[in-house]
């Protein structure tokens, strides 16, 4: 089925004609008339390029440096289709890339992205100094201290009492105590 260069023929013509010539649905058959050649987008490649767009979108809406690398998979998958692999070799080639490109470039990627996470207040306080205001004794649920200006509950870490005036430092919070050790210890 030969389409001439000067013909006229519509549109519809030319889908019926690939579809009787090749086989394919005209939705996934792609005509173009360029020296009498009819080209065909076969649908495997269709789903290559919806792959591309889809991961590319959702790269696009997470921010998570993930996606992407999926993108290029399917770009490889696209590319084995191009040059006539069978569907299992282009799926090996797709997941081949997303992998290796995974594995290999995304802790790069997330060193060069780097995102800086604040301390929250409550975060902040790990690590500083308290001043015990008042003796810290787990056993009798007692102890209390100040740490940048503000009155906390404090409890020790280990069970040791440690006494009011002694300087202690935060190892952690939960909830609205302070979990300290004695400095030096």
């Amino acid at each position: 089925c030969s389409v001439p260069a000067s013909s006229s023929i519509i549109l519809t013509q030319k889908l019926n004609c690939c579809e009787q010539a090749l086989g394919f649905n005209s939705l996934l058959c792609l005509v173009a008339q360029r020296k009498g050649m009819v080209i065909n987008m076969e649908p495997v490649l269709i789903i290559w390029l919806i792959g591309i767009i889809a991961f590319v979108i959702l790269e696009a809406v997470t921010y998570q440096i993930v996606s992407i690398w999926f993108a290029i998979g399917a770009a490889g998958g696209l590319v084995a289709a191009l040059c006539g692999a069978e569907f299992n070799i282009q799926m090996l080639v797709f997941i081949a890339v997303s992998v290796i490109m995974l594995l290999c470039l995304r802790p790069l990627s997330k060193k060069a992205i780097k995102t800086n996470i604040e301390k929250t207040n409550v975060d902040s306080l790990i690590g500083k100094e308290v001043l015990i205001t008042y003796e810290v004794n787990n056993i009798k649920s007692t102890g209390q201290g100040t740490v940048a200006g503000m009155d906390w509950t404090v409890r020790s870490t280990d069970n040791t009492v440690i006494s009011e005036d002694e300087i202690a430092l935060v190892e952690r919070v939960e909830g609205v105590k302070l979990i300290v050790k004695r400095k030096g210890e």
